[in-house]
């Protein structure tokens, strides 16, 4: 609420530390770094007090996000093991004992990104393309035997809102909210659009690799990164030396 702002971040840490995901107790972050060459998720106490410790790498490839489940007991991970650092797909791992890398969709064609474990630790939602297009599906979780889709149109990073029922996701310019239910299965009961035109600037709140939005723990607000740039204009003027000339009063014909 006061005070200036900290970077927990230092020039000496890689050139790239970026997609931060809180811990369940709000402590700590979980971010993407290239520190020590690749990239990898690190670990670090939200308040600065103690350096980054690595959490996730891979001998061959770059890990390019984690985020915890409600418990603390799973961790999802983006692994992408290609030689042109493209978006990658899924995993998830135990925190503690097996932690074996077991693949979210490994039938499926394309790539699978940006799962999140709903808070029951019961369903996990992720951004798929293996249809053409972006599409969010949920499957349960850890069986991971059925899925279902969610989106409609286009659907990109999905982010389970605290209570589990409702899934928001961003689909072309807007941010939508699929309202779920779970008895006697599961099913989509209702799409709602809560915004629009979010999508513009050199940097969007939908990527393919992290969701650039939240929700309060609350369901009433939303935060969402803009673009710095987002109003900017690309102005072109006309013979521009003849009018330099003219408002500088400078003396010169026009060409």
């Amino acid at each position: 609420p006061s005070g200036p702002a900290r970077r927990l971040s230092r020039d000496a840490d890689g050139t790239l530390n970026d997609r931060p995901e809180w811990t369940p107790d709000g402590l700590d972050l979980l971010f993407r770094s290239n520190r020590g060459g690749r990239n990898a998720i690190w670990r670090q106490p939200a308040d600065g007090h103690r350096d980054a410790e690595l959490v996730m790498q891979v001998a061959s490839g770059a890990v390019d996000e984690g985020v915890l489940s409600a418990d603390g007991d799973f961790l999802i991970l983006q692994v992408d093991t290609t030689r042109c650092n493209c978006a990658g797909t899924s995993f998830y791992r135990r925190v503690r004992g097996d932690t074996t890398l077991v693949p979210l969709a490994p039938n499926d064609r394309g790539q699978q990104t940006t799962a999140r474990i709903a808070p029951n630790g019961r369903w996990v939602a992720y951004r798929t393309n293996e249809m053409g297009t972006a599409q969010v599906f949920v499957k349960p979780f850890p069986a991971l035997d059925a899925r279902y889709q969610v989106s409609t149109d286009v659907g990109e990073t999905p982010v389970w809102s605290r209570d589990g029922r409702r899934l928001y996701y961003v689909s072309g310019e807007r941010l939508i909210a699929a309202s779920l239910a779970f008895a006697p299965g599961f099913s989509v009961v209702a799409h709602d659009t809560l915004l629009s035109g979010i999508v513009a600037g050199p940097i969007g709140p939908a990527s393919a690799n992290h969701a650039n939005f939240d929700v309060s723990p609350d369901g009433k607000s939303f935060v969402v990164i803009r673009g710095s740039a987002m109003d900017a204009k690309v102005i072109l003027v006309h013979d521009w030396k003849y009018e330099l000339r003219t408002r500088t009063g400078t003396p010169g014909t026009r060409p």
